[in-house]
């Protein structure tokens, strides 16, 4: 009986590994999963709405932002997150922001949906005094007939200084 159990185990746990396999691609996303964020940072770096017209999903999405309230989440979250990227880059006198994405360290892909992390370096301007800020992105796109959408993102600073 045991053997019968583990034989069992084993193939579940098989088929389990050979999903997961086939669920995720280790190459990581393409340059239409990449749109939407670009188009994201572009918004912040101009802070021109049009840049977020196809950007985020219209419905589902959540982002968590390292500016108050933190949390934007149900109806109108994009536009609740627009309206505090604005605040927080008036309040911070953001200028001359520049971003550089880095290579995805993690990639997953299930069916119409896909998860992956950038290390993103930001440099610019904040008071006036010129800034180099690490962090990581964490996106859930989710894909429509239109293009791949943001469904929801998470930025982490992992290190920020202050260059004179």
């Amino acid at each position: 009986m045991r053997s019968v159990v583990l034989a069992a185990l084993s193939i579940a746990l098989g088929a389990n590994l050979a999903f997961a396999a086939a669920a995720s691609r280790a190459d990581g996303p393409d340059e239409a999963m990449l749109r939407p964020v670009r188009e994201l940072v572009s918004f912040m770096i101009t802070l021109d709405a049009a840049h977020l017209r196809r950007s985020f999903a219209s419905s589902d999405v959540t982002v968590m932002e390292n500016f108050a309230p933190y949390l934007f989440i149900g109806p109108g979250a994009r536009r609740l997150w627009e309206e505090g990227f604005r605040r927080h880059a008036a309040d911070g006198h953001l200028s001359e922001l520049a971003a550089d994405l880095g290579k995805a360290a993690t990639f997953e892909r299930q069916h119409d949906r896909v998860y992956f992390s950038l290390p993103t370096t930001w440099t610019g301007k904040s008071g006036g005094r010129k800034f180099i800020e690490h962090g990581a992105w964490a996106f859930v796109l989710t894909s429509t007939r239109d293009g791949w959408r943001i469904r929801n993102y998470s930025w982490a600073v992992t290190d920020i200084a202050l260059v004179d």
